[in-house]
């Protein structure tokens, strides 16, 4: 099969810019917040989110609300804990992006304002 020169650039055109635009939808931290919604779903789904708020909010200090995660986590189903763990991970590593992201940004316009 050959290709003349303009059939030939829009085919790589076309590979260029799709890859480009999934690049730019799939960024690292769109996709981890994608799945810490999925497993926030899970969870969702097997635990009552307005009792455990309930719940949270009757706690009288931090140290008590802590005792009563902690608690909640350890006596439920291991997919409750499995969600949880992940979600955990999940929301954890998108705040270290998000700080990288922030500090390098500034670092990097700090750096450029030096050089003016």
């Amino acid at each position: 099969m050959t290709y003349n020169s303009l059939e030939l650039q829009k085919r790589i055109m076309r590979r260029v810019n799709f890859i480009y635009w999934t690049k730019r939808i799939l960024r690292p931290v769109v996709l981890k917040s994608t799945f810490l919604f999925g497993c926030l779903s899970g969870l969702a789904a097997f635990v009552s989110v307005r009792q455990v708020l309930i719940n949270l909010l009757s706690t009288p200090d931090t140290s008590a609300a802590v005792r009563l995660i902690i608690d909640a986590v350890t006596s439920t189903d291991a997919k409750v804990q499995m969600l949880f763990a992940f979600g955990t991970i999940l929301a954890l590593w998108i705040m270290r992006d998000v700080i990288r992201g922030i500090f390098s940004d500034s670092l990097s316009f700090e750096k450029q304002r030096a050089e003016v």
